[in-house]
């Protein structure tokens, strides 16, 4: 998950990088607007088999020490910024893992540290517990006297979307191609969507579908909710809230959760109640820190343990290679280019 805002992404941070990072001299997406966008992007995949994939985020990875990775790099960020989109390649942003040697150099062509959280082991057990989209239709107006014919329509299509055990993905409605001959684009643009999302979303049901595609009446598609800006918090739990609607508050030196509540205007037993997972040992007098991140709305809302993403793994690692060496996840936005644009090419002239 990404989520700039969430202490647990930076608590292998020591000190002097903490204090480099909350005073911007390290680059980090410190308001969480850049995290925001990459978890709005669509995705889907099995989180123990495939894994889940991120169509709208290209990943890079290169080796150290050849002496050109700067050049290397230019050249594939203006490949990336310039290529025409397509069912396979459509990328909006660029993730990588750093080290901490290699951070500066990174910031230099405008990567910025990004949070990446996934939950603890023992609450990432078992389906009821997936780290996961919900996805759902949006909400059917329920009449009492709705008629069979309604029911039938609404029970195929929360059939239609329903996901296979352990598969998650982004949140969508259904939507049923009420003419027959409709084509693909138009549903795109009528919904205000990619039309490759469509695509990547569907590709399971209908892997020979493309934009052109001229449908058939009575077709369900799987469409990029267009009201919602990122996940639900978990999916065994009707409380969770989406990430974006949670509000944060960084805290000076020496804040305590009473002034807090006092300053919101919120239960004091429930803000600690609402951060105390986070914050070990948090009472309602505890001094904190400076930068400290104190979630001040939705205090009913499941607090979920989260642990750093930590994409490094090696041979000799044992099945917990979640405990090994931390990932330093960077991100940068891509600015697409179209027209006569994407023609210019003035690092590989």
């Amino acid at each position: 998950k990404w989520d700039s805002l969430n202490e647990s992404a930076f608590v292998h941070d020591d000190d002097k990088a903490k204090q480099m990072r909350l005073a911007g001299i390290q680059k980090s997406d410190q308001d969480g607007s850049l995290a925001r966008k990459l978890q709005a992007t669509v995705r889907g995949g099995d989180v123990w088999q495939e894994g889940v994939v991120w169509p709208r985020i290209a990943e890079i990875s290169l080796l150290g020490g050849l002496g050109c990775g700067r050049i290397l790099l230019e050249l594939v960020l203006e490949d990336l910024e310039r290529m025409k989109a397509s069912s396979k390649v459509n990328y909006d942003f660029v993730a990588l893992q750093a080290t901490q040697n290699s951070i500066r150099f990174y910031e230099s062509l405008g990567f910025v540290r990004v949070g990446a959280v996934t939950q603890e082991k023992q609450n990432a057990e078992g389906n009821e517990s997936l780290p996961a989209d919900q996805t759902i239709s949006p909400p059917r107006k329920r009449e009492t006297n709705m008629d069979d014919e309604a029911k039938g329509e609404a029970a195929h299509e929360s059939a239609f979307l329903a996901l296979p055990q352990n598969y998650v993905a982004s949140k969508t409605c259904a939507y049923e191609v009420k003419k027959a001959g409709e084509q693909l684009q138009a549903i795109a643009k009528k919904f205000k969507v990619d039309v490759y999302d469509i695509l990547f979303l569907n590709h399971m049901n209908y892997p020979d579908m493309v934009p052109g595609s001229r449908l058939i009446k009575g077709t369900l598609l799987r469409i990029p909710d267009p009201s919602s800006e990122s996940i639900r918090a978990t999916r065994n739990n009707n409380s969770a809230v989406a990430a974006e609607e949670l509000k944060w508050y960084t805290a000076k030196e020496n804040d305590t959760p009473r002034s807090l509540a006092r300053k919101f205007n919120v239960p004091c037993a429930n803000l600690v109640q609402a951060n105390k997972n986070r914050l070990k040992g948090l009472l309602s007098n505890s001094r904190l820190k400076q930068g400290t991140q104190v979630r001040i709305s939705h205090l009913d809302a499941p607090d979920v343990h989260y642990v750093p993403y930590c994409h490094w793994a090696f041979p000799d690692d044992d099945d917990e290679f979640e405990e090994g060496e931390p990932s330093y996840m960077m991100a940068l936005q891509l600015d697409r280019k179209k027209g006569i644009k994407a023609k210019e090419r003035p690092i590989r002239e």
